[in-house]
């Protein structure tokens, strides 16, 4: 190959392609297998959880959806279901915010969460009714329920609710404790709508739920 501009061409196509190539590594799903940023950055979902949500009594099944980024966001999304399976949805709590890993004691790696952010959606006006009796005046439905609210989400972050204990800017600190082992993350039982026990709660000392 004695022509320049043919070796420069070959050149900065490799150049491309070895680019690419490390680009699709560092976008590859995690494979869950270090208890690390990088090891735990997925959406990781649990099953169908037998639970009853504290401000909507009917609501008797919940699944957790929890997408922990590897810089260190998350989004904790809490469903709520009732009738007996998780199918007919009827409220969802939502919690963004940032988190950290310590180091392990034993198998359990402690981790702490930040929340700055909260929100909830309601599938339908009768949850709209039970978050109004349930929270008060800090409802976001506290005037009549409007069919024009159902799947809209809506900000929790400062609410004050009778039943259930929701973030806010004094109240967002939130710990819990892991494990990761065959690509199945197990964390200690969370308070409603956020992934872990809020500071100044019992921290878990075991794991009782699991994410695939």
């Amino acid at each position: 190959m004695d022509n320049p501009l043919l070796k420069l061409i070959v050149i900065m196509g490799l150049a491309v392609s070895t680019l690419a190539a490390c680009e699709a590594t560092e976008e590859t799903p995690s494979t869950g297998t270090d208890f690390t940023f990088a090891g735990l950055a997925k959406t990781w979902e649990s099953g169908c959880i037998t639970a009853t949500d504290g401000i909507v009594t009917n609501a008797n099944r919940t699944k957790i959806e929890l997408t922990m980024h590897s810089n260190g966001a998350f989004t904790h999304n809490q469903y709520w279901f009732t009738g007996g399976s998780c199918i007919s949805y009827a409220i969802m709590y939502t919690s963004t915010g940032s988190y950290t890993i310590g180091s392990a004691t034993g198998y359990l790696y402690p981790l702490a969460f930040t929340v700055t952010s909260s929100s909830m959606m309601a599938w339908n006006t009768s949850v709209q009714s039970a978050v109004n009796t349930g929270c008060g005046g800090t409802s976001p439905y506290n005037s009549t329920p409007s069919t024009g609210d159902n799947g809209q989400s809506k900000s929790t972050y400062m609410m004050s609710c009778y039943s259930m204990t929701l973030p806010n800017s004094g109240n967002k600190f939130v710990d819990n404790v892991g494990t990761l082992s065959n690509g199945v993350l197990s964390l200690g039982q969370n308070q409603n709508g956020v992934p872990g026990v809020f500071q100044g709660g019992s921290v878990p000392t075991s794991t009782s739920v699991d994410f695939y």
